[in-house]
C-alpha cells in the first residue's frame, strides 16, 4: 500500500457490522487499514468477546489502531449492561448546581472510573464528554448536557478530561461549535444555531476554555448550520468553522474530527462531496460508522486529496493524539455512580407535601419499552423495571405507550381511584404533545400526584402554574437513576 493510502486510511475511524472479524471484515481492514474502530452496541456481546474483537482488528491493522466509543453516561451509553453506567452530565449539572466543587471531584472520579475501565478493554478513545449548553428552547441535547450554566460546563469538562487521562483515555468535546442551541436533532435532520453573535461567543468560550486547560483533546464537530458563523454551510463541511474559527480564533492544533458523516442531517448530498468538503472544511479525521461502502469511498476520496505539507499536518496532529499515558484500573466505579445519581435528585415542587411516598396503594405509571436504536442509544430498549418493583410492590404497576394515546388514559384513569396517590414517570415532554396531554390528564385523575421527570430538567416548565403536583428530577432512565429515585421516594 502506498503511502497516500496509508495516510488516507489512518484519517478513517469506522464501524464494523457485527460482534466477530469475519474474512470480509478482514479484506476490508486490510484495504482501508484505518485509524480508528467505533464501538456499537452491534458490537457488544460480552466484555471477553468485546476485548477479543479489539485484539483481532489490532493484529490486523497494527497496535496503533485507535478503538472509541460513545460511553458519555446517562443516555448515550454503549455498554449499558457490561460496565458502569454513570448518571451523565445533566445529573453533575443538578450538583454543580447546589455545590460546584462536589460536582468537580465527582466528575473527576467519574472520568477515572469510566476511563480505567475502558483502557482495561483496550478502549483508547472515550467520544465524551458533550460540552453544548442548553440555551432557550434548544431540544437536540437535553440530559447529555451539563446544564445552562457556562461556567460549570467548563469547569465539569474538564475534570471529566483529566480524570480519563488519569486512565490512559482520550477525550473527544462534542459537539462545536454548540449543538446546545439547535432545535434539531442531527441523526435524523440538519440542525441549525439560529442565536445572535454575542450568545454564541458563550458557546465557543466552553469549548476555547477547556482547550486552553487540556491542549490534548479531540473535539467533534456538528451537522449544524451556525448562522453567525456560516450560514449556507454546516460544520461539518465548512472552512469558516473549522479552518478560520476553531483553528485560527480558537488557536486549536489539536485532532479535529466529524460526527458520523453517515448520518441524516447530511443525506441529501452525494457522498463523495460530503467527504470532499469535510476535508476541505479542515478535519483530521472523517468518522463513518456504518456503510462499508462509502467508507471506501472517503478512502478513495483521501487517497486523491492527499497533499504533501496539508497531510503532514494531518498526520503530526495524529502522531500527537496517539501518545497515551499509561492507565490505571483500580477505582470502584459503582460506588461513585450511585452516589451521583442519589446526590442529583432534585425536588422542583412539593407543595402539599407528599414527599417521601407513603407507598401503600400508589399506582406507578411508566412508559413502555421501544426498540434499541443503534444510532442514539436513547431510552428505547431500558424498561424501568427496577422502579416497577420497587414501588410497585404495595401498589399497581400500569403501562403507557412512548407515544401515549387516548386508549392509555382510558386504562389509566380508572386505576387511579383506589390509589393513595399517582407516581406518573415521564421523560420528552418538550418533544411529545402527546407526553404533554399525559402529564395535563394525569393531573386530572388524582388529587395527589408525583411526576418524577427522567428526561431534560426543563420539562418541568410545561407544568400548568396551577398544579400542586410534587414533582422530582431523576435526570434519566438508567438502572442507576432507577435505583436512586426509588430510595428517594421511599425513605
Amino acid at each position: 500500500m502506498n503511502n497516500a493510502r496509508l495516510r488516507a486510511g489512518r484519517r478513517l475511524w469506522i464501524g464494523l457490522p457485527g460482534r466477530e472479524i469475519d474474512d470480509d471484515d478482514r479484506r476490508h481492514l486490510e484495504r482501508l487499514r484505518p485509524g480508528g474502530l467505533l464501538i456499537f452496541r452491534r458490537n457488544i456481546g460480552d466484555l471477553a468477546q468485546v476485548a477479543r474483537w479489539i485484539r483481532e482488528a489490532r493484529e490486523i491493522v497494527g497496535p496503533q489502531l485507535h478503538v472509541a466509543v460513545d460511553q458519555e453516561g446517562g443516555s448515550v451509553t454503549r455498554f449499558y449492561r457490561e460496565l458502569t453506567v454513570f448518571p451523565g452530565n445533566s445529573a453533575l449539572g443538578s450538583i454543580a448546581s447546589q455545590e460546584l466543587e462536589a460536582a468537580e471531584r465527582f466528575a473527576l472520579e467519574q472520568g477515572v472510573a469510566s476511563g480505567a475501565e475502558l483502557y482495561q478493554l483496550g478502549v483508547s478513545v472515550n467520544l465524551a464528554p458533550v460540552v453544548d449548553v442548553l440555551d432557550l428552547e434548544s431540544r437536540g441535547i437535553g440530559t447529555r448536557s451539563y446544564g445552562a450554566d457556562f461556567a460549570h460546563a467548563i469547569r465539569l469538562a474538564v475534570a471529566t478530561v483529566n480524570g480519563h487521562r488519569e486512565a490512559g483515555v482520550r477525550c473527544c468535546l462534542k459537539h462545536y461549535p454548540g449543538l446546545g442551541a439547535a432545535q434539531e436533532d442531527p441523526h435524523f435532520d440538519l440542525a441549525h444555531i439560529t442565536v445572535k453573535e454575542e450568545v454564541l461567543r458563550r458557546h465557543l468560550r466552553v469549548f476555547e476554555s477547556i482547550i486552553r486547560e487540556c491542549p490534548d483533546v479531540g473535539i467533534m464537530t456538528s451537522h449544524a448550520v451556525c448562522d453567525a458563523i456560516d450560514p449556507e454551510r454546516p460544520a461539518t463541511l465548512s472552512p469558516l468553522v473549522v479552518r478560520d474559527g476553531l483553528r485560527a480564533r480558537s488557536s486549536f492544533d489539536g485532532v479535529v474530527m466529524s460526527d458520523d458523516l453517515e448520518m441524516g442531517a447530511l443525506s441529501d448530498r452525494s457522498f463523495d462531496e460530503v467527504v470532499r468538503r469535510t476535508h476541505d472544511a479542515g478535519h483530521d479525521l472523517l468518522l463513518i460508522c456504518h456503510d462499508r461502502a462509502k467508507q471506501r469511498i472517503a478512502h478513495d476520496v483521501l487517497t486523491e486529496l492527499d497533499s504533501s505539507a496539508q497531510s503532514e499536518r494531518h498526520q503530526e496532529r495524529l502522531d500527537a493524539f496517539a501518545r497515551l499515558p499509561e492507565g490505571r484500573c483500580c477505582v470502584d466505579g459503582a460506588t461513585v455512580a450511585e452516589s451521583i445519581a442519589q446526590r442529583a435528585i432534585t425536588v422542583v415542587a412539593d407543595p402539599n407535601g407528599l414527599l417521601p411516598l407513603d407507598l401503600d396503594r400508589v399506582l406507578v405509571v411508566v412508559p413502555r419499552p421501544g426498540e434499541e436504536d443503534d444510532r442514539c442509544d436513547p431510552l428505547r430498549g431500558e424498561p424501568l423495571t427496577i422502579v416497577a418493583e420497587g414501588l410497585g410492590g404495595r401498589g399497581r404497576v400500569v403501562e403507557y405507550a412512548a407515544e401515549p394515546s387516548a386508549e392509555d388514559f382510558v386504562r389509566i384513569a380508572p386505576c387511579a381511584v383506589d390509589a393513595s396517590a399517582l407516581v406518573l414517570f415521564v421523560g420528552g415532554v418538550r418533544e411529545s404533545e402527546a407526553r404533554r396531554d399525559l402529564l395535563r390528564q394525569s393531573l386530572q385523575w388524582h388529587p395527589k400526584v408525583v411526576v418524577v421527570l427522567f428526561g431534560d430538567p426543563r420539562d418541568a416548565e410545561l407544568l400548568p402554574r396551577s398544579s400542586r403536583a410534587a414533582v422530582v428530577v431523576a435526570h434519566g432512565f438508567r438502572a442507576v437513576h432507577q435505583r436512586a429515585i426509588v430510595r428517594f421516594l421511599s425513605s
